[in-house]
């Protein structure tokens, strides 16, 4: 369950869930039956474990500043072994994977996407040029083009949410329309997994729309093996 604030002015969503652990499983009916309610940064509780920060803004900031954070220490002896990754990005928009790993300091030997927006395959080719190698449609990825690419050493993408999120009055749901495009990842993911060497670990990531109907959820998360 998704607490909203009531304030015009304020887009705070809170978790059930994680409200319980923080204030106390009492307090959510308090919420539940109070209306209109005001989250606890735009209503200042005295005493209350959620406290609103005063500097909420530079601590925002300087958690998306890439600069500051590469001023973190690494060491280097803890690991065994670097070399340049592999990547696949699936629905990959305007590129902004490579750019992501790229602002990370990571060595990219290979970057594989796909995408059929030719507009988005455009601009990722005027920012990142022959860099990012396009692989059309991710329904048309063979199981041998797979096995060529292989060895893959990061599978990351979302599928298009218009069909999956509450948002849409429309949505045909993850059985039709866009949303079976979940099942392409999931194909996709398997057989870089059974292609890869056994000592080259995959590391992957599906994301998608919170606000989406508990049974594509649950689909999602079954095929998934996550929680």
């Amino acid at each position: 369950m998704l607490f909203i604030c009531d304030e015009v002015d304020c887009s705070r969503v809170y978790c059930s869930d994680c409200l319980e652990v923080l204030i106390g499983e009492s307090q959510i009916d308090v919420i539940r039956n109070t209306t209109p309610w005001k989250c606890f940064l735009c209503e200042d509780k005295k005493g209350c474990i959620l406290q609103g920060r005063k500097d909420w803004q530079r601590k925002l900031v300087e958690f998306y500043n890439v600069k500051s954070q590469n001023n973190i220490e690494v060491n280097s002896a803890s690991f065994k072994e670097k070399r340049p990754i592999r990547v696949i990005s699936l629905f990959d928009g305007i590129g902004t994977g490579f750019f992501v790993l790229k602002q990370l300091g990571l060595e990219v030997e290979a970057f594989f996407a796909c995408e059929t927006d030719q507009d988005a395959i455009n601009v990722t080719s005027i920012q990142h040029g022959h860099s990012v190698q396009q692989l059309g449609p991710v329904e048309s990825l063979s199981t041998s083009k797979i096995a060529s690419l292989c060895p893959i050493d990061l599978l990351f993408g979302g599928s298009p949410c218009n069909d999956l999120s509450l948002v849409n009055p429309a949505r045909k749901g993850i059985y039709g329309g866009t949303g079976v495009l979940f099942f392409d990842f999931y194909r996709v993911l398997k057989l870089v997994q059974q292609h890869n060497p056994a000592d080259r670990h995959l590391f992957w990531l599906f994301e998608n729309v919170v606000t989406m109907q508990l049974d594509s959820k649950a689909t999602i998360s079954r095929f998934l093996e996550v929680n």
